[in-house]
């Protein structure tokens, strides 16, 4: 019996290390820093919050405290638009797009909120 437990001791202990080592294996998300663009010259209301990120060749752009249409653009090294996607958001939401056919370089992401304007460079 003693003999039993130390073998089911040993393979859950193995089995946990197989699961961290994986989990160390995965590639993390690469964030993406994004700049507002231009001062704001509304009233005084909550900005929008925008974060964007990287993850397996798939770029998400998260916004919130905004209600209304978000334009995503992705451009080449050359300037010219490579993709483009938008979405209806009422208050918090996702906007993603997938970059797997690009080829590895540097990229620019722009995002439109109205008349406001949020920019970022990554690289795949």
């Amino acid at each position: 019996m003693k003999k039993l437990k130390m073998l089911i001791s040993f393979l859950l202990f193995l089995l946990l290390t197989s699961i961290q080592v994986k989990a160390a294996c995965s590639p993390k998300a690469q964030d993406i820093p994004v700049y507002k663009q231009g001062a704001h010259l509304g009233t005084r209301t909550t900005e929008p919050s925008v974060t964007a990120s990287l993850e397996q060749n798939q770029l998400t752009v998260n916004v919130g405290c905004y209600m209304g249409i978000v334009k995503v653009y992705v451009y080449g090294g050359n300037g010219s638009l490579m993709t483009s996607s938008s979405a209806a958001i009422e208050g918090n939401g996702l906007c993603s797009l997938d970059l797997s056919a690009f080829e590895n370089g540097s990229y620019n992401v722009t995002i439109e909120l109205g008349d406001m304007i949020y920019w970022g460079i990554f690289d795949i």
